[in-house]
């Protein structure tokens, strides 16, 4: 049998390229996308309303969206990459916050509470780690310390 996605006319391949390549402006642009794969006449009145229609259609399509989602997964839009995008972040030391969120996104994917506490007792004191002002205030003690531990 005949995978769905390979019965796409060349157009349909060459919106579905265009729509998710790297280029900016066309990355997830129907509107764009259609007008590069399709040359359309713009001579012609509401040329562009014709575009945007076109290409709304085109995002609709079942088997548009399966080639469009079979595009992204082999540019690294899959759960690999993410689990080493997130790795990375929880791994980084330049911004607390940010680290400190893809902590707290561990424990939700894993179906885990945080601890309730964190102990920060190099510098003699315990937070609360559900308060989110607390959560803050330590982002930054731990940031400042993390900073301070590297000069000396």
């Amino acid at each position: 049998m005949v995978d769905k996605v390979e019965q796409l006319s060349p157009r349909r391949e060459k919106f579905c390229q265009l729509y998710t390549s790297n280029d900016r402006e066309l990355f997830g642009n129907g509107v764009q996308s259609y007008i590069e794969a399709y040359s359309p006449d713009t001579s012609k009145p509401n040329w562009y309303k014709t575009a945007c229609a076109c290409s709304s259609r085109m995002l609709s399509n079942v088997n548009v969206i399966e080639k469009i989602n079979e595009l992204l997964v082999q540019q690294g839009f899959n759960d690999e990459n993410v689990e080493k995008q997130h790795l990375f972040l929880l791994n980084q030391h330049d911004d607390k916050g940010i680290k400190m969120r893809a902590v707290d996104s561990y424990y939700k994917l894993k179906g885990k509470n945080a601890p309730d506490k964190v102990d920060l007792s190099t510098l003699g004191k315990s937070i609360n780690y559900n308060d989110e002002q607390a959560r803050k205030i330590a982002g930054r003690i731990i940031g400042r310390k993390a900073i301070a531990g590297t000069s000396s």
